[in-house]
């Protein structure tokens, strides 16, 4: 019995911790918060918002999937992860929940070099709707 429960738990857990994400932009953006866009509305705020910066990888995001369909059940995360300078590998990340969470491990490996570029990867995660905060563990 308590093997079962084990292996239940395990597949549970694998899951989870393995939600798919989509890089969707490369680079450095000053003034991206992580969001989570939980309705047809505030999609359709967010990309009709006038910012031109942000129209690079908006249009990276633009599909007819997520409609009002889509967001009865699901959300859209938009995580920024700041991987430092150009020395540095982003290697992915892992991503999992617990409760409300949005849990974010970037997998960077940090060179030698010194340069004064800072850049980051945007990622695009859809998540379940009961998800309502996302933490990015370093």
């Amino acid at each position: 019995m308590l093997i079962i429960i084990v292996i239940i738990g395990l597949v549970c857990f694998i899951s989870i911790s393995n939600k798919n994400y989509k890089i969707i932009d490369s680079g450095y953006i000053s003034d991206f918060y992580n969001m989570i866009i939980s309705s047809i509305n505030d999609y359709n705020e967010f990309m009709n918002d006038s910012n031109e910066g942000n129209k690079k990888y908006k249009q990276k995001i633009s599909s007819n999937k997520y409609n009002e369909k889509y967001f009865e059940d699901k959300s859209l995360a938009l995580v920024f992860i700041y991987t430092g300078n150009s020395s540095n590998t982003f290697n992915g990340v892992d991503i999992s929940t617990d409760d409300n969470i949005l849990i974010v491990r970037p997998n960077i490996d940090y060179g030698n070099g010194i340069t004064d570029d800072v850049t980051g990867k945007l990622i695009l995660v859809e998540i379940d709707k009961n998800i309502t905060r996302i933490v990015v563990v370093r």
